[in-house]
């Protein structure tokens, strides 16, 4: 609820302050979009289960769960490799539900039920098939792939910016690259270290009958939710624009008050 709240403030306070509608700030926008999705695709379901004990789920909203969890993950990565907010939907709407279509025709074991973890995922919901799984499994190997790609690009426009920052006599224009590289390394970094680990973890993990291996596959779903708890901290903290906007915007409020 706290993330959620501060994801609803960063948007407004950044569609209300005119000195941030620059790229930078649209790339901040697409992650803070991206990390609403995240919250919301699962956290409820989790809170209705602890509250009331009730783990059921139908078959349909484990899919459209399933759907946004991936389209949450996949417009991440988009977002962190370029800035272009079109394209990004486009592309994790297109991904996600090509994962989910295939997922649909899949026909599941009669009796066991039960998906492994805390949310709906793609591996989980292969494990209770009765059908051939292996375009699936393809296909998610596939995007794996995807990923260390687009991890590639984004090492190689690291080293390209640090190769400018070297040649640049400005130290200021220097200093703002620098930090900036910076704060976008940390989000990155957790939110790939995250991925990675909701990804393999479960493909390693096949048996889950002993309450270790079920903690240990719950713990790495969970890692994908650090991601919008990590994008608000640190952009809100190592972002100065932003930081003077809120001091701005507070500052107006308790004149009006």
């Amino acid at each position: 609820v706290i993330v959620l709240f501060c994801i609803i403030f960063c948007t407004a306070l950044m569609s209300a302050s005119r000195n941030l509608h620059k790229p930078m700030h649209i790339f901040l926008c697409n992650l803070v979009v991206s990390d609403a999705i995240g919250c919301t695709s699962s956290v409820p379901k989790q809170l209705h289960v602890i509250l009331t004990g009730d783990t059921q789920i139908f078959y349909s909203s484990c899919i459209v769960q399933m759907f946004w969890i991936h389209f949450f993950s996949i417009s991440e990565i988009f977002t962190l490799t370029v800035i272009a907010t079109i394209v990004i939907c486009t592309l994790a709407a297109v991904i996600a539900g090509s994962q989910t279509i295939l997922i649909i025709p899949l026909k599941l074991k009669d009796k066991d039920r039960e998906v492994d973890g805390i949310h709906c995922d793609n591996m989980g919901i292969l494990k209770l098939s009765a059908s051939d799984t292996r375009i699936n499994e393809s296909y998610g190997s596939a995007l794996i792939v995807v990923d260390v790609v687009a991890l590639g690009i984004i090492g190689y426009t690291y080293f390209k910016i640090i190769v400018e920052c070297k040649k640049s006599r400005l130290n200021q224009a220097r200093n703002k690259s620098i930090e900036t590289l910076i704060t976008h390394f940390l989000a990155l970094s957790i939110f790939f270290v995250a991925i990675f680990v909701a990804i393999l973890v479960p493909r390693f993990i096949k048996k889950t009958e002993d309450s270790a291996s079920r903690n240990i596959k719950s713990a790495s779903q969970l890692a994908v939710f650090v991601v919008p708890i990590a994008n608000v901290t640190i952009y809100l903290f190592r972002t100065k624009a932003l930081k003077k906007a809120i001091v701005f915007h507070c500052h107006r409020l308790m004149l009006v008050f």
